[in-house]
């Protein structure tokens, strides 16, 4: 679940709602049609939502071993609970990512790390606004770089760098 949410950016509710019938193998692609958000299942937050997320050949491998190794469930979850039902957001948060946060070191975060995460990186990576707009399924790109690509220092150095380099020549 994590390497999903990690490399797709997925909210948590999209990925308390995939099913295996989301899961396109042969040409690697992922489907996002429902969420699941406190006990109940629905539509994605907006039109531009509900999309089709290309997969690498990694997170196939991944999710390919991860179907061999899942119990079955009666929703056909892909992440299912302990007793095959969707996750709730705030267990898994208390449960799993806050303890490994602590383990780790590293400060205490909720559920839109991942989605932050994708998108900075893809922004760091100079792919189009438009692109991590798409794989986040945002309604508009401005909600894309308000809320979610945010700044890194090594980028902010560099870029200040730059600018010295083009504002202030050496002279000779």
């Amino acid at each position: 679940m994590v390497s999903i949410a990690a490399v797709t950016g997925m909210r948590a509710s999209e990925l308390f709602g995939l099913q295996w019938s989301d899961v396109d193998f042969d040409r690697r692609l992922l489907f996002i049609r429902r969420t699941y958000y406190r006990g109940e299942f629905g539509l994605p937050k907006n039109p531009n939502s509900e999309r089709v997320i290309p997969l690498s050949p990694g997170l196939v491998a991944a999710l390919r071993l991860h179907k061999q190794a899942a119990r079955p469930n009666s929703m056909n979850l892909i992440f299912p609970n302990a007793v095959g039902k969707p996750y709730e957001s705030a267990n898994l948060l208390k449960r799993v990512l806050h303890p490994a946060l602590k383990a780790l070191g590293l400060p205490k975060a909720g559920g839109r790390v991942f989605r932050r995460s994708a998108a900075t990186a893809l922004s760091e990576m100079r792919e189009p606004v438009r692109t991590a707009q798409q794989v986040l399924g945002h309604a508009s790109p401005q909600t894309t770089l308000a809320y979610y690509i945010q700044s890194v220092e090594e980028s902010q150095r560099s870029a200040i760098r730059r600018l010295e380099e083009r504002m202030m020549p050496p002279v000779g």
